[in-house]
């Protein structure tokens, strides 16, 4: 950075018409004031040097714009040159001064005319030079005297004696802004200094009153010399370089921007906290210098913006909490009270939560009309009270309904009832009680005192039937003559029976929520948690971050899964996750006994939020190990029950300890085996032994045990067999025995396996007897073990982590099934037939699928790198391409899966009962037709898991519900916050990146906050010291005027404007901050004029005779249009449409059928869009009208077995009508359709007309069918689904067991034979076991390849699929 031109302070700026006849000393001084009048700077008490500044600072580089010194570069770049001297010489400052002096300067009116355009014309001049005097007085008169800290630093009494500087006598140099750096701008001020702020005031008032005057005082102006005229040709000189100012110590704050300063600090604070846009330090130093460059005034720097994001999170965001566990590790967990009370505060969020279980019939989409929450959850944790009629009803608490009965209500729900002015529903509340019945306790009492509750008496009532709660029955009991409320002597479960204690309550308080919600709601907050691993690094070396994540699970499915509604509560790359779950329990058991308070900004009032686990998501080791399960490699494989796999040692080695241990080993048809789940088993296993080969009995036996029914974990075994596992293992001698336990039970947990190694060191230590190493080894265990080494994961409240670990149909089925048979088809189809194959995945139609076109090339060769959008297409379309590349078998398999997946993804369900037959039906036929094809893929854990996943449905919801996408896709955001940080404490800095990224999401949602003015802000370093936490970090206050939003402009800035990008709502990822429903839309044909209704398709095609327009209107013909739903379709889509139009009060459309009988939903392919001129609609840019070519599903198509289509006449209907779009697919299969065909090849977006790819040509176009493997839209198609001929599982099992068999005869003899051959032949083709597999199998299912030409004896080998040779 070079240096700048000194000021002179010891003398009075020259005269303006001098300046060209001065010394270069003098223009240092006039010079250096114009650069303070370029660029403002505060001269105040902030820009004082420091006493130990004892060298020239380097200045801002913008004012280097002076007409006469030019910095020296390279060697010269500390020294300047005064361009109106004749000599050529760089000197220093101080040499400047004293030639100036000592020797007489050359003359510079030469020089100063050889540059005109660097000069300012003396007018322009005068007034620069009088502005920048005025600033720099105002500045000075600025100064206020404060308090006297205390004697200076360096025991001076002036500041001017402080300095200790090499300056020269006649100049003295000041970096005011190293000043200010150095000690804050906290200096006494002088008499000296007071004196001159006086001087400075009374000089700056004169100067600002009398320039008026002295510019018109004509005689006050000079001569013009005639050769100092200024040159005509003149131009100011502005610096391009010129940079904004930056921004001083004191702001005037802008409310409009609150809680942030000003406009920049507030873009700066969201730019710095995007999610998935991080900026750094240094890439911060950036966007800051590109404002100074681009003139912006009053920027603040990178340390500033640290300390306004202290105070905003200190104000309006949520604290870190710092965790020491009980295995030693050190993390943070985000405080999820605050997070918690953030939703409730938050006007997009808060409309959208569900606090109450549904009782409803159809449709059943959400987790909260599903069994898991209505049923199951606790009645404290599910439904804790309702308010009706302004009273509060608990559960557990006697209630009187209007008929008199009393009532112990147990839980609440809701029932929707009907719509509600803005479309949503209404619902009102329910209850479901026991019956309370009157008693007498004493022999003295003449009446009832007291309440039996009879539990086997269920009564269901509405809200609007109770009369009084248990407050208003204490008061008026006595008067009505009725027992205390408060008085319950027991319960009676059944008749006859005994009475048992009353334990649910203490009569007296009633429910302890009472107590502590003072009068104010208690609300559920059920949520989904969720935990993974992903590797904080860019690179490909694994850096593990264990993370858990949660949603709220009372928000809708579409809003729930978004990446904003997916909260981050803690991560670490050293504590593993029942470790960090100990933290995380801490606060939920905190929010189960306290609750968490919350301000709820849709009632206006204070709420108590009671947290529960819903259910623990993530992928299959995961969920194993926070079931404290021994994982998918373990005899005892399923978490959920207690299905065993091979039995005793007689796996064979294709089983899955062997494909798991063996690196680079393949699936048992050829596929590699890199499941993630498979893989992280395989750092536990140990080296495989050698095992028998199955019988064909072994074969049948296991395959029965897989599909057919098995014993259910639950929470209480498994904590038995861990208590069990614990009491041996702690033991001396007994870990050898303990592991043998595990083994037996099935279960390991590894939070107790830390202290179980700890009891095994000590022991291994131990010296002496037995008896002598016992009573040290029990001492031991008394001493430095707990009393409960349990997971925390049985201290969450009302969860089994057996039976709420729901199926994760991501890992099981698109990266489990769907996987393993791509891979294993791409490994049996033989290489001359792949071409064919990529042909077809690139010519085949994807319209309806919304994907885009496929790949052919990328799915074939690549078929090892695929992900799980890759394997969501091929589930979709594999049926249509693998029809001849692969045996029937394996197709009838194919088609069973394609089946099934439509199924699972189903995110509404009409009719559950019959949505769990069909579906339990579809994963029996997909196990039974992988069973007759072989049963080797049961060594995979995976096929028998999809069994439990019907019953999860019931449980919890569709099985969408509780699908790991969105989290999944949140790994990727973490992973970019341990990439941005220094990787020193990763937990803290990500925990803290999250909490900011929180705060600005719920600052430009428009969230409330506790105003917290009157309160000193804490930062965060601070906060993260705290115990754990006892309350929400928004605090408690019931006055609305003490909960406030940010200014009006910060939320401007997440609305959508006409024309403007909501780029932040993008990068924030809450697609909430757009409108909900779609504005519907049409688009012309271009270039075509309107068509009276008798030239249009639709006239032509109905057969009316009353057309539904008068004569005289005229249409316009569209190419596509947008429905209010959201649904877009063009001309030539096939669509799904209700045969019922919506009637249109100016249109009047209604559904004609030329030829065909109307059904409820009609499949047809969009023929004709029009809209009418000079139309209400016309002006909305809406269509009227939508022409369709109706076709009726008929007959299955073989070997597909879909639905055909066969034209069924034409019906015109509204856009509203239409209900999806479909996929139609051509029977290729049954027509040989082949790849003679060709279509344009692009290359860089552009097309290549030289060269053309090969494409599917269709034989009879007009033979289609639906193609019912959809999954987009499934609840609309599932309707025309074909139900497969069911297979008999016996006769499955065994035709698979024994091809099973006969594959493995045949091979060995082919490989005995080849091995003899190779002794006695040399250089024959290769032998192949073609007509060995041929005679047991048939078709090409174990063909190996042939090579085509002969090969030497080195290479000579036979290629065996999936079993080797032994």
């Amino acid at each position: 950075m070079m240096c700048h031109p000194p000021l002179c302070a010891c003398r009075a700026p020259l005269p303006v018409d001098d300046l060209r006849r001065s010394s270069c000393s003098d223009r240092l001084r006039v010079i250096r004031s114009q650069a303070y009048s370029s660029t403002p700077t505060s001269l105040g008490k902030d820009n004082i040097m420091a006493p130990s500044q004892s060298k020239l600072r380097v200045a801002d580089t913008s004012i280097l714009d002076s007409r006469w010194w030019r910095p020296g570069t390279g060697v010269h770049r500390n020294k300047w040159k005064c361009e109106a001297c004749d000599d050529e010489h760089t000197r220093s400052v101080t040499h400047h001064t004293r030639k100036a002096r000592d020797l007489p300067h050359p003359p510079t009116t030469t020089a100063a005319r050889s540059a005109p355009s660097r000069g300012l014309p003396p007018a322009v001049y005068q007034d620069t030079m009088h502005g920048a005097v005025l600033e720099l007085l105002e500045d000075i008169s600025d100064l206020e005297p404060e308090e006297d800290p205390g004697p200076h630093p360096s025991g001076s009494g002036g500041a001017s004696e402080s300095f200790d500087m090499e300056v020269d006598s006649d100049v003295m140099v000041l970096d005011w802004a190293t000043v200010s750096a150095q000690i804050g701008g906290d200096l006494t001020p002088s008499a000296t200094h007071r004196a001159v702020t006086e001087l400075a005031t009374n000089l700056a008032e004169w100067l600002s009153t009398e320039h008026a005057s002295m510019e018109s005082d004509s005689d006050s102006e000079p001569e013009p010399i005639e050769d100092d005229l200024p040159d005509p040709t003149f131009r100011p000189n502005v610096d391009p370089l010129a940079s904004g100012s930056r921004r001083p110590s004191r702001v005037q704050a802008d409310p409009a921007w609150f809680p942030w300063v000003d406009k920049i600090t507030c873009v700066l604070d969201i730019l710095r906290h995007l999610p998935r846009s991080l900026f750094s330090d240094s890439q911060m130093e950036v966007i800051l210098w590109s404002y100074a460059m681009l003139g912006i005034d009053n920027r603040p720097s990178v340390a500033m913006l640290k300390t306004v994001d202290e105070l905003l999170q200190a104000q309006c965001g949520i604290g870190s909490i710092r965790y020491k566990g009980p295995l030693g590790h050190v993390y943070y967990a985000n405080d999820m009270g605050a997070i918690m009370a953030q939703e409730m505060a938050n006007p997009r969020v808060r409309p959208h939560m569900h606090f109450y279980p549904e009782a409803s019939a159809s449709p059943l989409k959400e987790s909260w009309q599903f069994r898991r929450w209505l049923h199951e959850l606790s009645p404290d944790l599910a439904t804790p009270m309702i308010r009706f009629g302004k009273q509060d009803y608990f559960v557990h608490e006697p209630a009187t309904l209007i008929d008199g009965r009393v009532v112990a209500p147990f839980r609440w729900f809701t029932r929707r009832s009907a719509k509600h002015e803005h479309g949503r529903d209404l619902q009102r509340f329910y209850g479901e009680g026991w019956l309370m019945h009157p008693v007498i306790t004493g022999e003295s009492c003449e009446s009832p005192d007291a309440y039996v509750v009879h539990t086997y008496e269920r009564v269901t009532f509405s809200a609007s039937s109770l009369f009084a709660g248990f407050e208003h029955m204490c008061h008026t009991y006595e008067e009505e003559h009725k027992p205390d409320p408060r008085n319950i002597v027991g319960i009676i479960s059944d008749r006859g029976s005994g009475v048992s204690p009353w334990t649910h309550t203490e009569p007296v308080m009633g429910n302890r929520w009472r107590a502590l919600a003072k009068r104010h709601r208690v609300l559920a907050f059920p949520i989904w948690l969720y935990c993974d691993d992903t590797s904080g690094n860019m690179s490909k070396k694994w850096n593990k971050h264990n993370s858990w994540l949660f949603t709220a699970a009372g928000l809708p499915r579409e809003l729930g899964q978004h990446e904003s509604n997916i909260h981050f509560l803690s991560t670490s790359n050293r504590a593993p996750p029942l470790e960090m779950l100990h933290g995380i329990v801490s606060q939920l058991e905190h929010g189960q006994t306290e609750g968490f308070w919350a301000w709820d900004c849709l009632e206006q009032e204070m709420v108590l939020l009671i947290p529960s686990v819903l259910g623990i998501l993530g992928d299959n080791p995961m969920q194993s190990e926070v079931a404290c399960h021994v994982g998918l490699a373990g005899k005892l494989f399923c978490r959920v029950c207690r299905v065993q796999g091979h039995v005793e040692d007689t796996r064979p080695p294709g089983s899955t300890q062997d494909a798991l241990r063996r690196p680079g080993s393949t699936s048992p048809t050829g596929s590699a085996v890199s499941s993630q789940s498979e893989a992280a088993s395989d750092s536990d296993a140990r080296a495989p032994k050698r095992r028998v080969k199955e019988t064909l009995q072994q074969l049948i036996d296991r395959a029965h045990r897989f599909l057919g029914d098995n014993p259910t974990r639950t929470r209480d075994s498994t904590l038995k067999e861990l208590e069990a596992v614990f009491a041996t293992g702690s033991s001396y001698g007994g870990i050898s025995r303990a592991k043998k336990e595990k083994t037996l039970f099935g279960v390991k947990d590894t939070f107790q396996e830390f202290y179980l190694d700890k009891i095994s060191t000590f022991a291994s230590r131990l010296r002496g007897s037995r008896g002598e190493k016992e009573h040290a080894l029990n001492m031991f265990v008394k001493a430095e073990i707990p009393s409960d080494t349990r997971s925390p994961v049985f201290r969450i409240k009302d969860f089994d982590p057996n039976q709420d670990t729901p199926v994760e149909i991501l890992h099981v089925v698109l990266l489990g099934f769907i996987k393993y048979f791509w891979r294993d088809a791409m490994a049996r189809i033989p290489k001359d037939k792949k071409e064919l194959l990529k042909t077809r995945l690139s010519s085949v139609d994807v319209s309806g699928l919304g994907i885009p076109p496929l790949v052919g090339e990328t799915l074939v060769t690549y078929a090892g790198s695929l992900t799980g959008r890759d394997f969501r297409a091929i589930s979709q379309l594999a049926p249509f391409v693998l029809y001849d590349l692969v045996p029937n078998e394996c197709y009838e398999t194919w088609l069973a899966l394609c089946t099934l997946v439509p199924l699972i993804w189903q995110p509404e369900i009409l009719d559950l009962d019959a949505h769990i037959v069909a579906m339990e039906g579809a994963i029996d036929h997909f196990l039974n037709c992988t069973a007759r094809w072989t049963p080797r893929w049961f060594n995979k854990p995976k096929f028998h898991l999809i069994r439990h996943l019907p019953t999860h449905v019931r449980r919890f919801g569709p099985a969408i519900l509780f699908a790991t996408e969105a989290f999944e896709s949140f790994n990727a955001i973490i992973r970019s916050r341990s990439i941005h940080s220094n990787r020193q404490a990763p937990s803290r800095d990500i925990a803290y990146g999250f909490a900011r990224v929180n705060r600005i999401r719920h600052v430009l949602s428009g969230g409330y906050f506790k105003n917290h003015s009157a309160r000193r802000a804490e930062s965060n370093t601070a906060m993260a010291k705290q115990a754990p936490v006892t309350s929400s970090a928004q605090g408690f206050s019931d006055n609305p005027a003490d909960w406030i939003t940010a200014g009006e402009a910060p939320l401007a800035l997440s609305k959508e404007r006409l024309g403007v990008s909501n780029i932040i709502g993008d990068f924030l990822g809450v697609p909430m901050f757009r409108s909900n429903t779609a504005d519907a839309s049409c688009i012309h044909v271009p270039n075509a004029a309107p068509i009276p209704w008798s030239t249009t398709l639709a006239a032509a095609q109905l057969r009316r005779t009353a057309a539904p327009w008068p004569p005289s209107c005229t249409f316009y013909l569209c190419r596509s249009l947008t429905t209010s739903q959201g649904i877009a379709c063009k001309i030539g889509d096939w669509v799904l449409a209700e045969s019922g139009s919506h009637n249109d009060a100016e249109a009047d459309v209604t559904a004609w059928n030329s030829d065909s009988q109307q059904q409820p939903v009609i499949i047809g392919r969009v023929a004709e869009i029009i809209q009418r001129v000079a139309n209400l609609k016309t002006g909305m840019g809406r269509a009227d009208a939508v022409l369709i070519e109706e076709f009726a599903a008929t007959r299955p198509v073989a070997p597909y077995n879909l639905p055909a289509l066969e034209p069924a006449g034409w019906t015109l209907c509204a856009p509203e009508s239409i209900l999806c779009t479909v996929n139609v697919q051509h029977n290729c299969a049954g027509h040989g359709c082949d790849d003679s065909g060709t279509m344009p090849m692009f290359q860089e977006r552009e097309r290549v007309d030289t060269s053309t790819r090969a494409a599917i040509r269709h034989i009879e176009p007009q033979d289609i069918m639906l193609n019912t493997a959809q999954m987009r839209d499934a609840k609309h198609v599932q309707v025309f689904r074909i139900t497969p001929n069911p297979l008999e599982r016996d006769y499955a099992v065994f035709a698979g067991a024994k091809a099973e068999i006969d594959t493995r005869n045949a091979e060995n003899l082919a490989c005995r034979g080849s091995s003899s051959k190779k002794r006695r032949t040399s250089g024959l083709p290769v032998i192949h076991a073609k007509s060995l597999l041929n005679k047991t199998i048939g078709d090409s299912d174990k063909v190996v390849e042939q090579n085509q030409q002969t090969p030497s004896i080195a290479s000579r080998r036979v290629t065996f699929r999936r079993v080797p040779c032994q």
